[in-house]
């Protein structure tokens, strides 16, 4: 897996390692995340969505299957991949987003795609530390969607490009 962060990666942990206490290990600096489908894992979308809050939000059963589709006909780059999300404070945002795919939280609604998966709590978030975390996270998009033709698996949008452009 090729890995175009310059900054050392720090760790990696479940949905539910960090739950259960793993957030107090993520600093609260600047930089990105991404979400990694571990090995072994089966590929199943729901209508439904553990996040209640994100409802609104839900992608038609179909839509997430031929996007993945589309995904899986580009082996080699970052395989596994499913989102990627920035912030300025990675201890907040990781805790936001893992309060929103246990129900707990609204206040995370990049990447609710990923809580159609099952079993997702046993996906993989690994955390890089860099100084500007807007532009990394457009220029990991920018480099997936350049071997991949289309946005990961629960990203949506990354300015005014929308994955719908990369996936018909």
């Amino acid at each position: 897996m090729a890995n175009t962060l310059t900054k050392q990666e720090k760790n990696e942990y479940t949905f539910e390692e960090l739950r259960l206490g793993a957030l107090k290990s993520i600093p609260r600096c600047s930089g990105i995340y991404k979400v990694y489908i571990p090995h072994n894992f089966i590929v199943k979308f729901r209508s439904d969505s553990d996040a209640p809050y994100t409802k609104n939000q839900l992608k038609d059963v179909d839509v997430l299957q031929k996007k993945w589709t589309k995904i899986c006909e580009n082996p080699g780059y970052e395989d596994g991949l499913v989102y990627i999300g920035k912030s300025t404070n990675l201890r907040r945002r990781l805790s936001e987003f893992v309060r929103t795919g246990y129900g707990e939280a609204i206040n995370h609604y990049g990447g609710s795609s990923i809580f159609q998966l099952e079993n997702n709590k046993q996906l993989l978030i690994k955390i890089f530390e860099c100084e500007n975390c807007e532009d990394r996270e457009a220029n990991e998009i920018d480099f997936y969607m350049n071997f991949r033709k289309v946005l990961p698996l629960a990203n949506w949008s990354k300015g005014n490009r929308t994955s719908k452009d990369y996936v018909d």
